[in-house]
């Protein structure tokens, strides 16, 4: 038996990533545990290795965006651990990811769940998703690159990220199908706090702090 951090280790996860996924694993669980007939340990896995072979889509240049997480210094570091992801798993982060939730033995519920994670397919989440995959989507959508933002916030920050990677011609399309996806956002976290005494603002970061310093040593 492992636990996460010794599973982050193994496969070089940068620590920005791995407090990532903490972070939404916390946030899931603080939901899923007030949810009646929500798997909470699909929840908590699905947090926990969600984003595994993200490092493949990263910019690792020396001007690009992460410049001040890694350190000038450790630049080189993480690009070679790029490139061995690249080797092994291909270009794809999503491929990646789902490649080492199989290699690590998580169970097909949990790998459904994060092949569901998705902001483009809001519209199957919010019709069809089961309310693990509801949970676990609306966790990823609440932390940000700092920490967990009100989820307006964190809609508001990923549309000025993406706008930039709007193919000119299709930007009007592109912002019409991002902001359903919010609404549609907006509407689940509505139903995910119906009759629950928790509200949105608390989970905030000081509500984490506790979950994740449990959730470093959770057994998988």
């Amino acid at each position: 038996m492992r636990t996460p951090v010794e599973i982050y280790e193994e496969y070089r996860i940068p620590p920005w990533l791995q407090m990532h996924q903490l972070r939404v694993a916390a946030v899931g669980r603080l939901l899923a545990e007030r949810i009646p007939g929500a798997a909470v340990g699909d929840v908590v896995l699905t947090g926990l290795f969600h984003d595994m072979g993200n490092i493949l889509k990263f910019d690792l240049s020396p001007s690009g965006p992460l410049v001040g997480l890694m350190g000038v210094e450790n630049i080189s570091h993480w690009q070679q651990v790029q490139d061995d992801f690249a080797r092994v798993y291909g270009s794809d982060e999503h491929v990646a990811t789902l490649a080492i939730a199989a290699e690590i033995g998580l169970s097909n519920p949990v790998i459904d769940c994060m092949r569901g994670i998705s902001f483009s397919h809001m519209e199957h989440i919010w019709k069809e998703g089961p309310i693990e995959l509801q949970i676990s989507e609306y966790a990823d959508m609440r932390v940000g690159p700092s920490g967990i933002l009100p989820l307006r916030e964190r809609v508001a920050d990923l549309k000025k990220r993406s706008r930039r990677r709007w193919a000119e011609g299709h930007a009007k399309d592109m912002e019409e199908k991002f902001d359903s996806s919010t609404a549609l956002l907006i509407r689940i976290e509505e139903r995910l706090f119906k009759n629950m005494p928790l509200r949105p603002e608390g989970i905030n970061d000081a509500a984490v702090v506790p979950v994740i310093e449990e959730l470093k040593s959770y057994p998988i």
